[in-house]
């Protein structure tokens, strides 16, 4: 039986493998393959210039602004609030890259939080580890998290939650 370690360890590197792969999806014109995502771990179509274009509060999209929200600004920072009653976590995972997901672990429903240090979303009751995508790496978690659309126009990080 492996070791805690050995299986962190394979479920980083199967990760790694999955997050530098280059992918051959020309459907957004052209190479739109975000670098700075890759390096830091963020699969390259979560950030890509053309991943989600905002509409407009009336389109249910949320604006949530920097201004309000300075923690935001800095890669690797995350803040739970809510959004049209839903309970989100919103983190900048890369530069200019935010993703936004739910809060409740899929395991036990425990609340699930950003770790910056990790770059993942980690839950305390019994170590389940999510990716920047939502989907479960280490753990318990037979699901992964709700993800919800994200954009960011250079003032605000605008989510849609349903």
């Amino acid at each position: 039986m492996a070791t805690r370690r050995e299986l962190l360890v394979g479920a980083a590197v199967a990760l790694w493998t999955a997050c530098t792969k280059s992918g051959d999806d020309t459907s957004a014109g052209g190479d739109s393959a975000d670098t700075s995502s890759r390096d830091s771990g963020v699969p390259v179509d979560t950030c890509s210039p053309a991943h989600v274009a905002h509409g407009t509060e009336a389109d249910g999209w949320t604006r949530i602004a920097l201004a309000d929200h300075p923690e935001l600004q800095n890669v690797f920072s995350g803040i739970a609030l809510r959004i049209n009653g839903t309970a989100v976590n919103v983190a900048q995972v890369a530069e200019g890259c935010f993703v936004a997901m739910g809060v409740v672990c899929t395991h036990e429903g425990c609340t699930v939080s950003y770790a910056a240090q990790r770059n993942q979303f980690t839950c305390p009751c019994h170590g389940a580890l999510y990716g920047v995508d939502g989907v479960p790496i280490a753990g318990p978690a037979p699901l992964p998290l709700p993800t919800y659309e994200t954009d960011f126009d250079g003032d605000a990080v605008w989510v849609r939650v349903p």
